[in-house]
């Protein structure tokens, strides 16, 4: 089935054509006109299926159909052509008996005398007496001679051929000669003779791109023609042959079908194979300079080809405009997926062996580095210190233009190539810097070697501070300061801003106060790098954000951390301090603000495919996420963050992403999870760092939620250790003692509980409105039951302005518990109601059952559809949204200011009302009251008693 697809286009317009002129020419034969049709068409344009399809034809017709295929192997041996006709079964024996004798006779041991056949001279001996079974077998019918790939028919057969074409003009014998276009005809006195006489010529020409339509039509549905014949057009070039390989694959692949080919991938091996039958039936010339094509690729020339393949420029262009008219090459080389199926067709070591020599060849006429290290790479060999310098200056583009991959392979080569030790110094730091922003592992064997010649003095400058940098990554604090005591001891930190910029690095590594060695020298040199004079921006900006976020000073945080966001370009050297800063901004309680600079930057990051960028930038995203209640961006965000780096390649930064999914997962009662993420490996010295302190925290919540509280405490008191330790004891950052008090809760401990929040609302940072109202949320669950209430309802108020929708939805729970025990039911299901809804404003599908607590069973009730029978029954009929506004026009509210408190329009207001109106069945609002059927006091309704929402679906009394 698969082969009888390929090349089956006889039923388009201009082959049905071309087959109704050989039928019409077999028609006048059998009338005794005998006559050539001469069918001509590039490689692969279906002559040979023409040939076989009318041969078919004309047998059916009562004709004698002898057949011969011309082989470039066959070109030496005398009369082959001429044997395979007279050996064709259809053949009478006593015809084919004395054909043997003949061809016997004019048949030659070897070809060495080919001379003694030129076309030229008098015929062979025999070719009389050929030519003479022929005409006596078309005295009883017509004779149909069909020669396929007539220019490598040998010269004795050719001379028989001439030797009958001119005594068959009333002969019942039709002469179909099949030949490939070319620009210089293979065989051109026999071409001449032919043609001299009357004669008919067909040419093939490849398919139009409604031709390939049409074929896709036929044999996969006009639905896939419409989507795929103009990617299958220009791959194919309308050859009829690869148009025929790719729809085979295109039922195979339907699935992976795209308007642009295949989504997962190239064309696969019959598309190959396809391309290089057509290679192949020519002579090897042909082979050669479609392999030098696909190497030069579109800045190949007949001129370039001949250089590198050492043949002459003519014979190449040649070979060139056969490819053209095959279809296979378009004005601007090869497609891809052809010049890959033709360099397949070379050997491993011949074809590094070309690419070797095509990068010399350009570089000797001045190409571009970029070219000319593209070959390098693709020889996988760099010969010559030219080479190692044209991989280098092509890895410097390279960055430059956002392509650290390719920056890093023109590198890693270079490497090899290098045998000067400056010059391998100087390829190993740029290749970290390269390969440091696809994977940060990558570069960890050559940290010694570059930590060894920051030592030795060889490396400096801001080559030497990415060395603290990889170090640091990896938790190597105290290498980091080795290092940067030897840059400090010869000069190299005496630029103020280089040594701002290293401060900020070590405060974002390693938290905010862990004795920057930056700091430390400033201080004490009272020079200008941070400690003495603040002329410097940098410097100033990063002494104050080191400030604020030991004394917990918001907003000189925010005007600190925006002043580094807008100062800093993204790049591999402000990686760490920006994300610094968009945490700073987080803690400092402008989420707001984090949020857009965190979304500018990722999409920056992604623009400009920096892998590393990608992956920090997201999971500081996720924290930020997290830490407003968002779980569902916080989940995707952080596993996106995560899956982009290896686990080494982490190095401490791994603390991040795996804390916020620990969070989250915990929130979720997705415990499973969350144990699987906390048994992946970490590097011991992430506990050093303030990331292993949100891990400690993220572990110690996920102990809490499966009743470990022993080991939760025990986490919860590294934490505060650590922070207290690093002097960096910043609720904002880590609110270690109302997560401490969770747990003395948990193990029955209300009045160290307490005392734990009452500590860290003392905190001059624990007055921002988010830390402020989750402590007093644990804190009210240490106090008696009678007095929650109004500590939860302050906790609310607050988590309420501060957007941290998570720890809204827990300080509602435990509101709406805490109602529910006190018998106020009214209100409980009031509450619970309402943090069920803000729950759904955390996007997630389900209401996590730990969030909410011990509510009680019928909190949800009104969110469930009322039955019929008592949708007809008073206020119950009106929805919650018409229940608001019943409530709010009732005492008295006009409609501006109802759609004010309801973040409504107005004409929504009064859409209400009139559904009202018509449910209630009153007219007035003065009615509404009697309506509604209300027992309390208006107050109380809007106090939320009665299940009455405020904005944003707040249950809030009234002003």
């Amino acid at each position: 089935m698969r082969d009888s697809l390929r090349g089956k286009a006889m039923f388009l317009a201009d082959r049905l054509k071309a087959l109704d002129t050989l039928d019409t020419l077999l028609a006048e034969c059998a009338e005794g006109n005998g006559t050539v049709a001469w069918v001509s068409g590039a490689l692969g344009s279906g002559k040979t299926e023409l040939l076989n399809v009318f041969a078919d034809r004309a047998a059916d017709r009562g004709a004698l159909v002898l057949r011969a295929t011309g082989a470039k192997a066959e070109q030496a041996l005398p009369m082959g052509a001429m044997s395979q006709i007279f050996q064709d079964p259809a053949l009478p024996d006593e015809v084919a008996d004395r054909a043997a004798d003949l061809l016997q006779a004019a048949s030659r041991p070897t070809g060495a005398d080919e001379q003694a056949y030129d076309l030229s001279r008098r015929p062979v001996p025999g070719t009389r007496e050929l030519c003479a079974l022929i005409l006596e077998l078309a005295a009883d019918r017509p004779v149909v001679i069909g020669i396929d790939d007539v220019h490598f028919v040998d010269a004795a057969s050719l001379q028989v051929v001439l030797y009958l074409r001119r005594r068959i003009h009333s002969a019942r014998v039709l002469l179909v000669l099949n030949e490939w276009s070319r620009p210089r005809p293979a065989r051109p006195f026999f071409q001449a003779e032919i043609t001299r006489l009357p004669h008919h010529r067909i040419r093939l020409d490849p398919l139009s791109r409604d031709g390939v339509r049409e074929l896709i039509a036929h044999w996969l549905g006009p639905e896939t023609a419409d989507r795929v014949a103009g990617w299958l057009y220009r791959l194919s070039g309308g050859n009829p042959m690869l148009a025929g390989a790719l729809i085979e694959e295109c039922r195979d692949r339907q699935d992976e079908l795209g308007e642009d080919g295949f989504r997962d991938g190239p064309p696969g091996f019959g598309f190959d194979q396809a391309v290089r039958a057509i290679l192949h039936r020519w002579e090897p010339a042909l082979l050669e300079v479609a392999q030098g094509q696909a190497v030069l690729g579109a800045h190949a020339s007949p001129a370039l080809i001949a250089r590198l393949l050492g043949v002459m420029p003519e014979r190449a262009a040649e070979m060139l405009d056969i490819l053209g008219r095959a279809g296979l090459l378009g004005p601007s080389g090869f497609p891809a997926p052809v010049a890959s199926a033709v360099l397949g067709s070379l050997e491993a070591e011949d074809r590094s062996q070309l690419h070797s020599l095509c990068a010399e060849l350009l570089h000797k006429l001045g190409s571009t580095t970029a070219e000319i290290a593209r070959h390098l790479l693709a020889a996988d060999r760099a010969a010559g210190r030219w080479a190692m310098e044209v991989l280098r200056d092509a890895a410097a583009q390279a960055l430059a233009g956002n392509d650290a991959e390719h920056a890093t392979a023109c590198l890693e080569l270079a490497l090899e190539a290098c045998t000067n030790d400056d010059e391998r110094l100087a390829i190993t730091a740029m290749l970290a810097r390269a390969a440091w922003r696809i994977n940060p592992a990558t570069i960890l064997p050559h940290l010694d070697t570059l930590r060894s010649a920051v030592r030795a003095g060889f490396l400096t400058g801001r080559d030497a501070v990415n060395v603290i940098r990889y170090l640091l990554w990896q938790g190597d604090i105290e290498g980091a300061g080795e290092v940067f005591q030897t840059l400090s001891a010869v000069g190299d930190l005496d630029d103020a801003q280089l040594a701002a910029e290293l401060s900020l690095i070590f405060m974002a590594m390693c938290g905010p106060s862990q004795g920057s060695p930056v700091q430390e020298r400033g201080e004490t040199t009272g020079g200008p790098e941070l400690g003495g004079s603040f002329g410097n921006p940098w410097a100033r900006a990063t002494s104050t954000l080191t400030d604020v976020l030991q004394r917990e000073s918001s907003d000189a945080a925010v005007v600190s951390a925006e002043y580094i966001l807008q100062s800093c370009l993204l790049s591999d050297s402000t990686l760490e301090i920006i994300a610094f800063a968009l945490l700073a901004l987080q803690f400092a309680g402008r989420p707001d603000l984090a949020t857009t600079w965190c979304d500018g930057l990722i999409d920056e990051a992604v623009r400009r495919r920096a892998n590393t960028w990608q992956a920090v930038l997201c999971s500081v995203r996720a924290e930020i996420a997290f830490r407003q209640g968002d779980l569902a961006i916080a989940e995707v965000k952080a596993e996106a963050a995560f899956s982009r780096l290896q686990p080494k390649g982490w190095g401490v930064l791994i603390g991040l992403p795996i804390s916020t999914m620990v969070m989250v997962n915990t929130a979720l009662n997705r415990h499973e999870k969350a144990a699987e993420l906390l048994n992946q490996l970490v590097p011991d010295a992430m506990f050093d760092t303030a990331f292993g302190m949100l891990y400690l925290r993220a572990r110690g919540h996920h102990h809490l939620a499966v009743d470990r509280a022993l080991a939760a405490l025990s986490d919860f008191q590294t934490c505060g250790e650590k922070m207290q330790q690093w002097k960096a004891d910043v609720p904002s950052l880590l609110p270690w003692r109302s997560d401490l008090a969770e747990a003395y809760l948990r193990l029955a401990r209300p009045e160290v509980a307490r005392e734990l929040i009452e500590r860290q609302l003392e905190l001059p940072d624990a007055q921002g409105a988010a830390i402020r109202g989750s402590s007093l949320r644990v804190r009210a669950a240490a106090e008696d039951v009678g007095q929650r209430p109004r500590t939860l309802k302050k906790a609310v108020d607050l988590l309420q302005s501060s957007g941290n929708r998570l720890e809204l939805v827990r300080a509602l729970a435990d509101l709406s518990s805490a109602y529910h025990r006190l018998g106020d039911f009214g209100r409980a299901r009031a509450t619970g109601r309402r943090a069920v809804q803000e729950a759904k404003l955390c996007h997630v599908d389900a209401v996590p059952p730990q969030l909410l607590g011990d509510l009680p069973g019928d909190t949800f009730v009104a969110e469930k559809e009322e039955p019929e029978s008592v949708k007809d029954a008073g206020s119950t009929a009106l929805s919650d949204a018409e229940r608001r506004v019943a409530t709010l026009a009732a005492v008295g509210h006009s409609n501006r200011e109802i759609a004010r408190k309801l973040y409504i329009t107005v004409s929504t207001v009064e859409q209400h009302l009139t559904r009202i109106y018509r449910k209630l069945q009153v007219s007035r609002r003065d009615e509404l009251l009697e309506g509604l059927q209300l027992r309390r006091e208006p107050d109380e309704l809007l106090d939320g008693r009665d299940g009455a929402l405020g904005p944003n679906g707040l249950a809030e009394r009234e002003a």
